[in-house]
């Protein structure tokens, strides 16, 4: 989708031009003290050029001053609400994480593959979505299990959905 960036899918809803928009929605994903909800808010209501700028402004330099680890840790510990609500991050996008936070893409990619096949309330397309972004990274083993989750997942959800039909 388009100006879709780092999994915000409300992000084009907001006016801002989409340099403005790919920075400001980068550093709401790299930033460990912004959860999923306010990153939200912030997207909802961040809409006048000088303000997201004054914003984006603080943001980097705050970034820049912090330490990789603070990256890392606040990633792990908002990552799986903001899959909820936002989406994945592209692989671009995440390969940025990891250079910021020093990590390596496998390692992110084995942790997010992970996560999502214990989250029970995960849709089959979140795993269509991975799968796109991330299929490349993963070894051939990874893959399979993960498209067997997929079927897994995808049956049941759509038992759940033809039982509601027959109510």
């Amino acid at each position: 989708m388009a100006n879709n960036y780092y999994g915000i899918r409300i992000m084009h809803d907001n006016p801002l031009e989409a340099d403005l928009k790919q920075k400001l929605s980068r550093l709401l994903f790299l930033d460990p003290d912004i959860s999923a909800e306010s990153a939200y808010s912030i997207t909802k209501n961040y809409l006048q050029e000088e303000v997201a700028d004054r914003f984006i402004q603080r943001m980097t330099t705050k970034l820049i001053m912090m330490e990789p680890r603070e990256i890392e840790k606040g990633f792990f510990r908002k990552i799986r609400r903001w899959l909820h609500l936002h989406g994945f991050p592209n692989a671009d996008e995440m390969i940025d994480f990891c250079v910021v936070a020093d990590k390596e893409m496998a390692d992110i990619v084995s942790y997010l593959k992970n996560l999502i096949t214990d989250m029970p309330e995960i849709k089959p397309v979140k795993f269509r979505v991975f799968l796109y972004y991330y299929g490349s990274f993963m070894k051939i083993e990874e893959h399979d299990a993960l498209l067997d989750k997929y079927s897994e997942v995808r049956d049941r959800h759509d038992g759940n959905r033809e039982g509601k039909n027959v109510k």
